[in-house]
């Protein structure tokens, strides 16, 4: 089991800091009242529809309210969440059953026919149909017991059920719940009072089924969008624990006992993507993909815009077992100038200018520092890179929707399999990443005949081919890991976090958050 890293860090003036907090009460309430949490959030989810919201901002508050059907364990192992067991009946067939004891937090039973609608309203708004490739239909058995058909073998669907937020089907067909605005789910709270941008408050669910563990009675959000005073609310008792993209973080609260770092794997990654399917793109040719990822020094990325947070990663996620080597990765072992010069001579390339485009607003929060080590690493080998930063409206259309983009720079969740990230390789399995990947038919043969095989020897290998051929191939390439930041006050707090977090739900296990010893 990989663990948690956890480091005693202290804030600067300290002296401030005694003073602001000498004789104050604490947010969290006393020691024998009621536990309220406050959580310093660096912005608003855009959405909060599960149907159709895949944002970290919006997974963080999904994860308060709504439950999936599995949920990991500590080790990556896919664990029970609302459907207790499951089972393969067939190559395309998998039964599920639900947990007896589930109730949405307006009382009414949690039953199949909730699974089932949801899937339904899955399919018809189509948006994150990609995140459960091969999934045709849901039908139930009986009120506990449903199944799922496939078009294809899917040994890694329990997996991919981490990502599947149950809505009351009931309630949404009846138009008494729309998800764009309300939130009901079966989670350990329910939401309260909101003011757009400022702040929102949780409740407790008085039909939580997990009650036996709830240590949080309150949850109060301060939404703080910026790093730096986030941090200052941290130090003056405002808030009790937030997130932080400063790579710096560490030096920066060295040597206040009152506050701990602590920095939480992941399975993401940053990537860059090269359009190689756009006829208007300067990277059709992959002799040109290819210098492009020989000259990018990848531990330059990591020790400077990263501040020594991430490591070096292939296209699967290192934390699991039969991941890729990222090794493999064109020039991850070191750059490649001259071989990348060597390239660009091969294609005809003396120089080239294009356009590379973030998106922080969709948590790649460290993508412009990111952008700005790579535009100084091609610049080397005569490609010019202008940098763009958009919105997440403009980023989605540009790339998703029409796909008129040069090369891009995000991150991507790895889920709770190496076949999670593995499928957006297949644009029909991921058709909404179609224009982020390329279309080569080997390429996709390969990507197929890995995601069609059950864990063990045989199905590493097929990965490593599906990767080996990726890495040639260029139009995706793996930058470093993408770890959280979490900052908490000891004094108020002790948080419950998983070693590793596949799906974004960093707090996931808030409800057990426990007060400070």
């Amino acid at each position: 089991m990989r663990r948690v890293m956890k480091l005693v860090v202290s804030a600067l003036l300290v002296g401030v800091v005694t003073a602001c907090n000498a004789g104050g009460t604490s947010p969290a309430g006393g020691e024998d009242g009621p536990f309220t949490l406050v959580w310093g959030k660096e912005t608003d989810p855009a959405g909060i529809n599960p149907l159709k919201a895949g944002d970290i901002h919006a997974f963080e508050i999904f994860s308060l309210v709504y439950e999936p059907l599995t949920q990991p364990s500590e080790d990556l192992d896919v664990g029970p969440g609302l459907a207790e067991t499951w089972e393969e009946t067939s190559p395309t067939t998998w039964r599920f059953t639900l947990r007896d004891d589930v109730a949405f937090s307006n009382g009414r039973e949690l039953t199949s026919a909730d699974v089932v609608g949801t899937w339904a309203a899955l399919k018809e708004l189509d948006v994150r149909t990609g995140s459960f490739p091969n999934v045709d239909t849901m039908t139930a058995v009986d009120p506990l017991t449903f199944d799922v058909q496939l078009t294809a073998p899917m040994p890694d669907l329990p997996s991919r059920m981490e990502l599947f937020w149950v809505l009351p089907a009931e309630e949404l067909a009846a138009g008494t719940f729309n998800p764009d605005e309300d939130l009901l789910g079966t989670g350990p709270f329910v939401a309260g009072e909101h003011v757009s941008g400022v702040s929102w408050t949780f409740e407790a669910n008085p039909h939580y089924w997990r009650d036996d563990l709830r240590q949080v009675d309150r949850v109060e959000i301060k939404f703080i969008p910026d790093d730096a005073s986030r941090l200052a609310a941290l130090r003056t008792g405002e808030i009790d624990f937030t997130m932080s993209s400063n790579p710096d973080v560490r030096t920066i609260l060295e040597g206040d006992p009152a506050l701990e770092v602590t920095v939480q794997e992941t399975t993401d990654l940053y990537y860059l993507s090269l359009n190689s399917t756009w006829t208007g793109s300067p990277f059709l040719d992959q002799r040109v993909r290819q210098a492009v990822a020989l000259a990018i020094d990848r531990q330059q990325i990591i020790d400077t815009a990263l501040g020594g947070i991430g490591e070096l990663t292939a296209i699967t996620p290192r934390a699991f077992a039969d991941a890729c080597d990222p090794a493999g990765v064109l020039g991850a072992e070191g750059r490649d100038v001259d071989g990348a010069k060597a390239l660009l001579a091969d294609a005809g390339v003396d120089e080239l200018d294009f356009r590379l485009t973030v998106v922080p607003a969709f948590g790649a929060l460290r993508g412009p520092q990111i952008a700005q080590v790579i535009q100084q690493n091609l610049q080397e080998i005569g490609l010019q890179a202008e940098v763009g930063v958009l919105d997440g409206g403009a980023w989605l259309e540009e790339t998703f929707t029409n796909g008129t983009f040069d090369a891009t720079l995000n991150w991507f969740t790895g889920g709770g399999s190496t076949s999670h990230l593995l499928s957006y390789m297949d644009p029909e399995r991921a058709p909404i990443l179609a224009h982020l990947v390329g279309d080569d038919p080997a390429t996709i043969g390969l990507v197929r005949e890995a995601l069609a095989l059950p864990p063990g020897e045989e199905r590493a290998a097929a990965v490593a081919a599906a990767c080996e051929n990726l890495n040639e191939q260029a139009f995706f390439i793996p930058l470093a890991t993408k770890p959280t930041v979490i900052v908490h006050r000891t004094d108020r707090v002790e948080p419950v976090l998983n070693p590793i977090e596949p799906v974004q739900m960093t707090f996931r296990r808030l409800a057990e958050f426990g007060r400070a010893s």
